[in-house]
C-alpha cells in the first residue's frame, strides 16, 4: 500500500495553493478503499475539509467522506465500545518508529511507570 502526505503542512503555512500535487497523489493512492483510516486527527480533518481536484472532484468529494481518525473509526465505523491495550501498542510502534523507547517500571500493589524516551535530533554536538 502506498501513502501520501495529506497537504496540511503546506496549508498551514499558507501554500494551500502548492498542495495540488498531493491531493492528486492521495485520491490515486486511495481512490480504491472503501475506508480510508489515518492516526492523525489533524491530517483527517484536513483532508475532510480541504480535499479537492480540479479534474476529478466528485472522487476527491467521495474520498471526504471516506477517511476517518482511527478512534473515530473504531468507535463510530466498527462500533467496538470497548479495548484495552490498544493505546499503549500504538504508542509504542509510533515512538519505536521515530527511534525512540519506552521502559515500564512495575510494582505490585503500587502502580506501574511508563518511561519514554525520545531521540534528539536536534542536538548539535
Amino acid at each position: 500500500m502506498k501513502q501520501t502526505c495529506c497537504g496540511q503542512p503546506m496549508a498551514n503555512s499558507g501554500y494551500e495553493h502548492l498542495t495540488t500535487g498531493c491531493d492528486s497523489n492521495f485520491i490515486t493512492n486511495f481512490a480504491e478503499f472503501d475506508y480510508i483510516v489515518s492516526p492523525s486527527g489533524s491530517c483527517t480533518l484536513h483532508v475532510k475539509e480541504h480535499l479537492h481536484d480540479e479534474k476529478n472532484e466528485q472522487l476527491a468529494t467521495q474520498i471526504r467522506t471516506r477517511i476517518f481518525e482511527l478512534t473515530e473509526f473504531i468507535t463510530d465505523v466498527l462500533k467496538i465500545e470497548k479495548i484495552e491495550g490498544i493505546g499503549l501498542y500504538l504508542v509504542y510502534n509510533h515512538l519505536m518508529s521515530l527511534g525512540g523507547s519506552i521502559r515500564v517500571e512495575s510494582k505490585i500493589n503500587e502502580g506501574t511507570t511508563f518511561i519514554l524516551t525520545f531521540r534528539n535530533t536536534n542536538c548539535t554536538n
